[in-house]
């Protein structure tokens, strides 16, 4: 945009349309960079691609749905009614990861909520996260934040995270 805001007048550069307009357009450019989820799947029919889709949302919620229990890939399969195998690879295909995967990071998000809103003991929340114990949470943790959980935790109540 050619100007800016000016604060003593507290008037914008621009027409009120214009902003309007240059939002949308900024909007539809960034939704073109998004990937589109159905795209790699080698679908011939419209409506068998919305179907599989429909039945990979129901597993992906599933998986959102279950963050405290051990993943069980054949159950999550079954109710979206697909074999195992075309599950697991049809998953990957929309989502970019194994459901395995997505599960381990919903399950992280948790923990690192859980870490930044609780006190409770960082054990406590990796069995509260579904982790079989505390070393698995801790690797798995730190693989994917670049910090143990106790050390994501300080950094928390420090405000260094900006929350």
């Amino acid at each position: 945009m050619a100007g800016s805001f000016d604060p003593q007048k507290g008037t914008l550069p621009f027409e009120e349309n214009d902003l309007y307009l240059h939002l949308c357009d900024l909007l539809l450019q960034q939704q073109y960079k998004m990937p589109k989820s159905h795209e790699p799947l080698d679908i011939l029919r419209n409506s068998t691609r919305q179907e599989l889709l429909r039945r990979l949302s129901i597993a992906r919620d599933l998986l959102h749905s279950g963050e405290e229990s051990p993943l069980d890939i054949t159950a999550i399969a079954k109710m979206a009614m697909l074999s195992v195998s075309h599950f697991y690879r049809s998953f990957r295909k929309v989502y970019g990861v194994s459901p395995y995967q997505y599960g381990q990071q919903r399950r992280l998000e948790k923990g690192a909520e859980l870490l930044r809103s609780k006190c409770m003991p960082v054990q406590d929340i990796a069995f509260s996260c579904g982790f079989p114990d505390l070393p698995s949470f801790s690797r798995a943790f730190k693989k994917a934040y670049g910090l143990s959980p106790v050390q994501f935790r300080k950094r928390c109540t420090m405000g260094l995270f900006g929350e």
